[in-house]
């Protein structure tokens, strides 16, 4: 990382390397140096630098593909992981 401060909902990782996203907040790329998103309703960003790709999301919802956004109420709650 250079000495350029990471930019707003980012902050330097752990080993002062490169920026990335904020907990509450993740990035659609995977890099925190294009920009850090507020983290959708029903997601799971509670450490840095998660990702789309690796987006968790609480019980009883769902998504139809790793990039997606579009996050659904499972019809069976205990039916979606």
């Amino acid at each position: 990382m250079s000495c350029s401060a990471c930019q707003d909902g980012a902050e330097p990782s752990l080993d002062r390397t490169a920026c990335v996203c904020s907990v509450q907040r993740y990035s659609a790329n995977g890099s925190a140096e294009s920009e850090c998103r507020e983290c959708p309703d029903h997601a799971i960003c509670d450490h840095t630098n998660v990702t789309l790709h690796a987006l968790r999301l609480q019980k009883g919802y769902w998504r139809h593909a790793p990039d997606s956004l579009e996050i659904r109420r499972c019809p069976e709650p205990d039916a979606c992981v």
